[in-house]
C-alpha cells in the first residue's frame, strides 16, 4: 500500500510540475551554479590582467633608472671642472659635431639660452657654447644649466640645431636630456633635425 502511495505521489508530482511552471524555476536555479562559476572565471582573469599590467609598470619604471643610473656617469665625465651646479641641472648630451643649444624658456616670461648677458637668466646659470663652427667640435658635448633656488612654475625646455658643422647637412640629430631635482633624475630622448630648427623636449614644473 505504501508502495502504491509513493508511486502516485511521483505521478503527481511529474505532472503538476510543469503545469505550475515550476519546471523553468528548477531549471534556473540549476543553473546558478555556472553563472557562479563564469564570474569567477571572470574575477580570476581580471586579477591576472591586473598582475600583469603592474608588472609591465615595474618593467618599465626599473628600465628609467637603469637609464638614468647609466647616464649619470657621462654627465659627470662630460661636465667641466667650473660648470654651474645646484639644487636642479638640465644637462643636454648628443654625439658628434653638430651644434646643439639649450634654451630654457622661465615662468613669467625669461629665458636661459647662449644669447643671454653671462649667460645668467632666470635665476640659473649656462654653461658655456660648445661645438661653435670656430671650434673645438667635441665628439661628446654637454650643455648644461643649473639653479640654485628656481623660481617656481613651468619651464620648458628647447633644442636647438644651430648648425651641422661636418655632420652631414639634413640629417637628424639624436640627443639626451638629464634634468636632475635634488636626488630625483629623469631622462628625456629626443631628436632634432633642419638648421635653425628648435624642439620642445619637455615642460616640467618646478
Amino acid at each position: 500500500m505504501w508502495l502504491l502511495f509513493v508511486l502516485l505521489v511521483l505521478a503527481c508530482y511529474r505532472l503538476l510540475l510543469p503545469a505550475c511552471g515550476l519546471a523553468g524555476m528548477f531549471e534556473s536555479v540549476g543553473a546558478c551554479p555556472a553563472a557562479a562559476t563564469s564570474g569567477r572565471e571572470a574575477a580570476v582573469e581580471g586579477a591576472r590582467l591586473e598582475a600583469q599590467l603592474r608588472a609591465a609598470e615595474l618593467q618599465v619604471a626599473q628600465a628609467q633608472r637603469t637609464c638614468t643610473a647609466a647616464l649619470d656617469p657621462q654627465v659627470e665625465q662630460r661636465l667641466p671642472a667650473d660648470a654651474p651646479r645646484g639644487a636642479v641641472e638640465v644637462s643636454l648630451l648628443w654625439e658628434g659635431h653638430a651644434d646643439l643649444d639649450l634654451i630654457v624658456d622661465c615662468p613669467g616670461g625669461g629665458h636661459l639660452s647662449q644669447v643671454s648677458v653671462g649667460l645668467e637668466g632666470c635665476g640659473g646659470r649656462l654653461l658655456r657654447d660648445v661645438n661653435k663652427a670656430s671650434g673645438p667640435l667635441l665628439d661628446h658635448p654637454i650643455e648644461h644649466a643649473a639653479w640654485e633656488a628656481p623660481p617656481p612654475g613651468v619651464y620648458e625646455i628647447k633644442v636647438e640645431l644651430f648648425g651641422y658643422n661636418d655632420t652631414p647637412v639634413g640629417a637628424e640629430v639624436p640627443f639626451t636630456l638629464r634634468v636632475r631635482r635634488g636626488v630625483e633624475t629623469k631622462t628625456i630622448e629626443g631628436r632634432v633635425k633642419g638648421e635653425r630648427a628648435i624642439v620642445s623636449a619637455a615642460k616640467l614644473d618646478f
